[in-house]
């Protein structure tokens, strides 16, 4: 009976080694491809830490390893610290999500009486974000002030009626860093470190500074596999409450935890920002409070990624299987959220998602064409709306065009998801191509 105790734990160790391996060795292919230098990886299955690891450099430079002790910015991903920390204030009677947001900032235009902190929340206020206005990277060395933020968009026309529709907002959620510095006379990251970092021990999580000397900080890169050149950081004033959160895979852990456990929110607070706000329509708006939401294969995802000019990070929480995975790296506009995905189906094969019945073929149609542009090194601008040119998407894209040429011919594209207004709608597709396979949102 022994021997056969030893075999059957032997084997459940050898078992556990090679699915190790498999993600390992998912993890490092995707980073030679990618020209990722360094990233650190965690997945937290039912409570428990199942894989937690550092690949590659943290500095290129120094040759120093990337270890889960380093620290990353992480982007939009600060969105969801910020969420918490407004409705925190919501469940304490401070802020009601339907009041205007001129009744916490006067001092905004009047135009925006209309916008409430719940459009705030969820990218469908209406109002220009400011790095549509001028790019991150003119702005990512500068301290700025709400003030500033505000008087860089104040006098531009909205580009949209309040919950009409959503349009990624970085102007968003500078405002609700304002709302809830005014309320509670805290600055912003005394908040985050007294309501939120302290009570979890994220000891090591603070805010960007360029010039500040931050131990295990990793440096930050541009480039592709072929050619890498050093990335600046972050400002604290530049992202400040929409993206300047500076973490690492300890803390990020400790921050999951504490989702799971639904820690600092009454539970009907967290029901709403996990989920998707309606637009006026009735259609969903795809975005809860600090979190995109979606649904695969009928299992509930939430999820939001990060990228500054030098970083990239993502978290995805799959609520149904009680499964995170967490990746951040040094390598701005890395593919971490199709890492991510690809990681998560390792762990919960259930979660590889089914095409869906393609009621506009149509538009599909025009998708796989830009798609194939796409592939070969082309870009057609006139498939973008005029608020996508406005708010940057083209130079974003096309600053990405040299990584998406690597992913070779594209063999097919299948419909994973339809939202939005139907005239009008946005689509998530599964794209493969010769040699990789990533998700796309086209709208």
């Amino acid at each position: 009976m022994r021997t056969r105790v030893v075999a059957v734990v032997l084997l459940a160790a050898l078992a556990a080694q090679s699915f190790a391996d498999r993600v390992d060795d998912l993890v490092r292919a995707e980073m030679k491809k990618s020209g990722i230098p360094g990233l650190a990886l965690a997945v937290v299955q039912k409570g428990k830490v199942v894989k937690k690891a550092g690949y590659g450099f943290a500095s290129l430079e120094l040759e120093a390893k990337a270890t889960p002790q380093t620290l990353f910015e992480i982007g939009s991903v600060t969105k969801q610290f910020t969420a918490m920390l407004a409705l925190m204030l919501v469940d304490e009677g401070k802020v009601k999500l339907d009041e205007s947001v001129r009744t916490y900032l006067p001092d905004t235009p009047e135009a925006w009486q209309g916008v409430t902190v719940r459009h705030l929340l969820t990218h469908t206020s209406g109002i220009k974000s400011y790095t549509s206005v001028s790019s991150l990277a003119v702005l990512s060395n500068r301290q700025l002030e709400t003030s500033d933020v505000v008087a860089m968009v104040r006098d531009l026309p909205m580009d949209f009626q309040p919950g009409e529709r959503f349009l990624y907002n970085n102007t968003g959620y500078y405002l609700l860093g304002a709302i809830v510095e005014k309320l509670t006379g805290e600055t912003y990251w005394d908040l985050l470190k007294q309501r939120i970092f302290e009570p979890l021990g994220m000891a090591s999580s603070r805010s960007s500074e360029p010039g500040a000397v931050v131990r295990h900080r990793a440096r930050g890169y541009l480039g592709t596999a072929a050619r890498h050149t050093n990335a600046n950081p972050i400002s604290s004033g530049a992202g400040w409450a929409a993206g300047s959160i500076l973490s690492n895979l300890d803390d990020m852990i400790k921050w999951d935890a504490a989702l799971r456990a639904r820690k600092f929110l009454k539970p009907e607070t967290y029901t709403l920002m996990w989920t998707a706000d309606r637009l006026n329509s009735g259609a969903s708006a795809g975005y809860g409070f600090g979190w995109f939401t979606e649904s695969v294969n009928g299992r509930k995802l939430v999820h939001h990624g990060g990228n500054t000019l030098s970083q990239s990070a993502m978290i995805e929480r799959y609520l149904d299987d009680d499964l995170t995975v967490i990746v951040l790296s040094n390598l701005s506009r890395a593919p971490v959220p199709s890492l991510t995905r690809k990681i998560a189906r390792l762990y919960g094969p259930n979660l590889i998602e089914k095409p869906i019945r393609d009621d506009k073929p149509e538009l599909t149609a025009k998708a796989k064409a830009f798609i194939e542009g796409l592939s070969r090194g082309q870009l057609d601008e006139n498939a973008f709306t005029p608020s996508m040119r406005e708010n940057n998407i083209v130079t974003l894209v096309r600053q990405q065009l040299p990584a998406m040429r690597q992913w070779g011919a594209l063999q097919r594209i299948e419909l994973l998801e339809r939202r939005g207004e139907p005239a009008n709608p946005t689509s998530r597709y599964r794209v493969v191509f010769a040699n990789d396979e990533v998700q796309m949102i086209i709208g």
